[in-house]
């Protein structure tokens, strides 16, 4: 039996989250170009703890409001929302990568958000800079890093957006009311 890994995603109070939506629906439209497909989310993280309902329980990512990647709380995460939704992959991990999935986020600690890239997604833009992450860039590229199988991987991790992320398989487990 594997170790399960999930993730948080939300859409924000801040004045940023309806123009990540809008970029992410916008670069929708590049892949599938007749079926318009308004994004849910605006942002997405990652929990690094073993108990994700423990509003205690570690998560890591990336805000632009938290100057860039850092470690936060399940329940800081939901605070700061305006909706939620708290998902688990269908694919498991050995706990050796799981293990490293936490080692891994660990070095990517107080790495500046990657602003100009997330503009860039909109226009399709390759400004892919591992010195800076958005949010569902940092997430892509630490379960790529632990050697996750997830669909869309023909993508470079520049690439994803939180809307793109909801496609992996997974299963909501916890959410506010949408």
């Amino acid at each position: 039996m594997g170790v399960p890994i999930y993730l948080l995603y939300s859409n924000s109070k801040m004045p940023l989250s309806p123009i990540i939506r809008g970029v992410t629906t916008f670069q929708s439209l590049k892949w599938k170009p007749f079926s318009i497909t308004i994004a849910k989310y605006s942002h997405i993280a990652l929990v690094l703890g073993d108990d994700p309902l423990d509003p205690n329980c570690r998560i890591i990512e990336s805000t632009l409001s938290g100057g860039g990647v850092r470690f936060s709380t399940v329940g800081a995460f939901k605070k700061r929302a305006k909706n939620w939704e708290m998902t688990r992959l269908r694919e498991e991990v050995s706990l050796e990568q799981f293990l490293l999935l936490n080692k891994a986020a660990a070095g990517q600690l107080f790495k500046p958000y990657d602003l100009m890239g997330i503009i860039g997604l909109g226009f399709g833009r390759n400004w892919e800079d591992p010195t800076d992450w958005w949010c569902s860039e940092l997430v892509a590229y630490l379960l790529k890093y632990i050697g996750m199988l997830l669909n869309g991987w023909g993508h470079k991790v520049n690439t994803y957006a939180p809307q793109m992320c909801c496609k992996w398989p997974q299963d909501v487990v916890d959410c506010s009311v949408f």
